[in-house]
């Protein structure tokens, strides 16, 4: 959703760049959209439906008007032998915007379709469990982390899927000291430039979140005021879980040093105001959600949630307040089959 500004010229797209009047943004355009003319332009771009005629890849162009005939057609031929449960709609936002990526599911909802219990492979699992572990609250205001003292961008290429972000932290570290830890198996952008990179073995984030507890438990940094009044739960973690999750332990699982998960649980702990901005990527494998759900707990047990530039951040998408229902629905009504 990057206010962008596009150059026309005889009816032709010419430039696209950055709004410089936008708060946010503030004139920047990443690679994916600065190019875009030339997508625009291109000979070789897709204009039209293509029909597939035979085996994969092959196929004819027809008009939009012969596509939506042929799609409505089969879809009341379908519904007129099998029912409208026999349809089911999978749509997800592609580049249309918040409220527009629902309108296809209103659509599958009122023609009384199966119902996608599913949602996407992107980041159902990811908002689940955001949900289930904070409440569906949204996470800490990216614009804060100006007021943070330490970020850990875990499972998160900020430098190149979080641009804006990664630029509020640039533009802090040059003001005062702000220590980057990026926790990813991929030596990425932010990886490189981070002043801490732990190269976490794939599927292990929740044992290093746990180890990270244990520390902040032994070290006398978890914050207990906190835990006692805004938190549930942290009793029995403490008792039967932390234990089994010593440095050396934590270590054998994630393929990282003792010294490096030493050194994150302090600077973690120490620190006044930090803030992890969450990846997605953590939660798309067995157990992915009980990852996410490890690692949002964090700031609960070091307090960081109740200090401004303190926390953790998810998706921005719950903090726009917008009547989303009015334009979308579920893929399909409440009484319907679910797939």
């Amino acid at each position: 959703m990057c206010s962008l500004i596009a150059s026309v010229e005889d009816g032709r797209i010419v430039r696209v760049q950055g709004d410089t009047d936008h708060p946010y943004t503030a004139g920047f355009a990443c690679g994916k959209v600065n190019r875009d003319a030339d997508l625009v332009n291109s000979p070789e771009r897709i204009a039209t439906p293509l029909k597939r005629t035979g085996p994969k890849g092959s196929g004819q162009s027809i008009s939009w008007d012969e596509a939506l005939d042929e799609i409505a057609a089969k879809w009341k031929a379908i519904i007129a032998e099998s029912g409208p449960l026999a349809l089911l709609g999978y749509a997800y936002s592609a580049h249309q915007g918040l409220m527009n990526r629902g309108l296809v599911n209103g659509l599958f909802h009122a023609l009384g379709s199966s119902r996608l219990q599913a949602g996407t492979v992107c980041d159902t699992c990811c908002e689940e469990a955001w949900n289930v572990t904070v409440g569906p609250v949204g996470g800490a205001d990216p614009e804060d982390v100006v007021h943070s003292d330490l970020v850990i961008s875990w499972g998160a290429d900020l430098a190149a899927t979080n641009v804006h972000y990664w630029s509020l932290v640039e533009h802090a570290k040059k003001q005062r000291p702000l220590p980057v830890i990026v926790i990813d198996p991929r030596r990425t952008r932010s990886a490189k430039a981070a002043d801490l990179y732990l190269p976490i073995r794939i599927g292990t984030d929740a044992a290093l979140a746990l180890g990270v507890m244990h520390i902040l438990v032994r070290d006398g940094l978890a914050n207990r005021d906190y835990l006692s009044r805004h938190t549930l739960g942290f009793d029995r973690v403490e008792k039967d879980i932390l234990p089994k999750f010593p440095p050396a332990k934590v270590a054998e699982i994630t393929g990282l040093a003792v010294a490096d998960i030493e050194k994150l649980a302090s600077m973690y702990g120490r620190a006044k105001a930090a803030m992890i901005r969450l990846g997605e990527g953590m939660t798309r494998l067995a157990a992915g959600g009980q990852a996410l759900r490890a690692v949002a707990l964090l700031p609960g047990v070091s307090g960081h949630y109740g200090v401004k530039g303190g926390g953790s951040l998810l998706l921005t998408a719950a903090s726009c307040d917008l009547n989303y229902n009015a334009v979308r629905k579920p893929s399909g009504p409440a009484t319907a089959r679910l797939a």
